[in-house]
């Protein structure tokens, strides 16, 4: 018979209770005077907000290690690589990522998408393969990534809440002394984590914004091909209005400049998948195990309705 942990019932009962209190329509014990939207309830299905961003990361590779654990292509050689050996080639230097991302709230409740293509490219300098535009080693994570944010403290210049995030694509690795066509595919990561921002005063009346924001694996989860991401950023900015024709005196319309900083640090198993030189009898084919770490400052606009 399977008996299910404590831990897992706690989690279980946790969640049964916060439906209940967002579904139910809860007074909240914080906002029970009312808040600026004008509502004496935990949760207002008719407060909606939305937000549109650009920003530009400059991403360093600061990072990475590649395991072959296909024993055929291990006897070549020594089974473990750093991506900026003579073997992948890649910089260390800092690349421009660019980064979308959209947002819509209803009252506590947010529905984000981003777009963040982060492809790292390798040029080989070994010798044992032929070097042209052909041969180039890629690591790609991802095109797009759904995300859902629930605001567990709300007030007008304070928020803090908990969030999840899946990339819709999986992460993709190109070995060229593998296989000149092929990929290595990871899991598409899921996380979970918390997020904060806050309005902690003004400068000249304009607004003075922080935030910050982390996700990492989901406790407990077990999958047969496991990505781990642990994603952290802080930034900070002005949010000046632009229109203002709220009853309450908020502003309906701003645009906000911040600066900050993004660390990310992936951890995946990967599986080979195309035209291989090795037989495998039916088996994965040179599996790899990827750590990879990129850190640096950006810069973003967002706009505010």
């Amino acid at each position: 018979m399977l008996t299910v942990p404590h831990k897992m019932k706690g989690v279980r009962l946790a969640l049964i209770a916060a439906l209940f209190i967002l579904c139910g329509g809860a007074p909240s014990w914080a906002q029970s005077t009312g808040g600026w939207w004008g509502s004496n309830y935990w949760f207002d299905w008719s407060d909606f907000r939305a937000s549109l961003g650009a920003r530009a990361y400059l991403a360093t590779l600061s990072s990475g290690t590649v395991r072959i654990k296909n024993d055929k292509q291990a006897a070549f050689g020594p089974s473990d690589y750093e991506l900026s050996s003579p073997r992948y080639g890649f910089s260390r230097g800092p690349k421009l990522v660019a980064e979308l991302h959209g947002e819509l709230y209803v009252d506590r409740l947010g529905l984000r998408i981003d777009f963040e293509d982060y492809r790292f490219d390798g040029h080989t300098t070994d010798p044992l393969v032929s070097y042209s535009s052909n041969h180039i080693n890629q690591l790609r994570l991802g095109e797009a990534r759904l995300g859902v944010d629930l605001d567990l403290v709300r007030y007008p210049f304070l928020r803090l809440g908990v969030n999840y995030d899946y990339e819709i694509s999986e992460i993709k690795f190109r070995d060229r002394h593998i296989d000149s066509y092929a990929k290595h595919f990871g899991a598409n990561p899921m996380t979970i984590g918390l997020h904060g921002y806050a309005i902690p005063g003004r400068l000249r009346d304009i607004p003075v914004t922080m935030n910050g924001r982390v996700r990492f694996p989901i406790p407990l989860l077990k999958r047969e091909a496991e990505t781990k991401i642990v994603d952290w950023q802080v930034a900070g900015g002005l949010r000046p209005a632009i229109w203002d024709t709220s009853l309450y005196g908020h502003s309906t319309f701003s645009v906000g400049l911040e600066g900050g900083y993004r660390s990310v640090t992936l951890e995946t198993e990967m599986y080979f998948q195309g035209l291989s030189p090795w037989p495998t009898n039916g088996e994965p084919a040179s599996n790899v195990e990827l750590n990879v770490h990129w850190q640096g400052p950006f810069v973003q606009l967002n706009l505010v309705f």
